[in-house]
């Protein structure tokens, strides 16, 4: 019977494995926790966007970041707001930072992948 499959085997295989358990709904706190929680998810402000453009030169590929709109200081504003600091210089440190690590194993970054990481604000 080694190697053989049997219906039983393919029957139990396709069964949900249930937890031995039950889990305990919220309790008191954790549901004003999470109504909180709600309630502040529908009070954020619209997060800003980034345009993004990937260009690749002779081997070398450089991100540019931008507004999609065009009020630049503005722009720069939010950025530095979601980042909690008044640097542009520290800002422009963590772009390439979140760049570095959103890029694929090639090194190349990949702007879909690039944009809703820095949906920050």
């Amino acid at each position: 019977m080694a190697g053989k499959v049997t219906k039983r085997m393919k029957d139990s295989a396709n069964q949900p494995k249930s937890l031995t358990t039950a889990v305990p709904g919220p309790d008191e706190a954790e549901h004003r926790a999470i109504a909180s929680a709600r309630r502040a998810i529908t009070e954020m402000p619209p997060r800003f966007e980034v345009g993004t453009k990937i260009e690749s030169e002779n081997g070398a590929t450089q991100i540019l970041q931008g507004p999609k709109h065009s009020d630049l200081d503005g722009w720069r504003t939010q950025f530095m707001a979601a980042f909690g600091t008044t640097s542009e210089t520290v800002v422009g440190v963590e772009i390439q930072r979140l760049a570095k690590a959103l890029r694929h194993r090639d090194g190349t970054p990949d702007p879909a992948e690039l944009v809703p990481g820095i949906r920050l604000g």
